[in-house]
């Protein structure tokens, strides 16, 4: 059985980019949760505030509050990312169930906050020009899009951190679990 490194390239980069399209499809499915959260908060704020307001005024609010929500649905849209970045190492929710993590492109080196800011305005100008720049990291053999060019980082698989030491319990320790393990028996 033959294995060259280019197919296991391949497979590798293949399932990467599987899982940043699952990560991804997360992640939006958590911004239309957020999103319909606030939009409802925000018409029962609407509701109560203009409840004795004069029948014109109420239309044109509610004719508003559509416009009201596409602005809404950007700022929530480009600060998912960047709070969750922030909050959790560069993971989204998204990348946590998956696994992956945002590395700088420089020696995988720690990202910084600009990087992060910078990734979550490539996030919203794919968004904002149709969606359909999502798909480059499908289409390029690198796996990378937007945020990943503009903000010069990239997506990886988060290795978990493997305990290096491989001792063997000495007998002090076993001695003292066995102690330990009588006093509930």
């Amino acid at each position: 059985m033959s294995f060259s490194t280019s197919s296991f390239f391949q497979s590798n980069s293949t399932s990467l980019i599987k899982k940043r399209v699952m990560a991804f499809f997360v992640d939006l499915v958590c911004i239309s949760i957020i999103e319909k959260l606030i939009s409802i908060q925000l018409y029962y704020v609407f509701k109560q505030v203009f409840q004795h307001a004069p029948q014109e005024l109420r239309t044109y609010f509610t004719q508003e509050f559509s416009s009201l929500r596409l602005t809404q649905l950007i700022i929530v849209f480009g600060s998912y990312f960047l709070i969750s970045y922030l909050l959790s190492d560069g993971k989204t929710l998204g990348k946590l169930v998956f696994n992956l993590k945002v590395v700088s492109k420089r020696d995988d080196q720690e990202v910084s906050i600009k990087q992060y800011f910078l990734r979550s305005f490539g996030y919203l100008i794919c968004y904002l020009t149709g969606s359909f720049l999502f798909l480059l990291p499908m289409l390029n053999k690198r796996g990378t899009g937007i945020a990943d060019w503009i903000s010069s980082t990239k997506v990886s698989i988060d290795e978990p951190i493997k305990d290096i030491s491989n001792k063997e319990d000495s007998d002090d320790d076993n001695d003292y679990k066995k102690e330990q393990l009588k006093l509930f028996a």
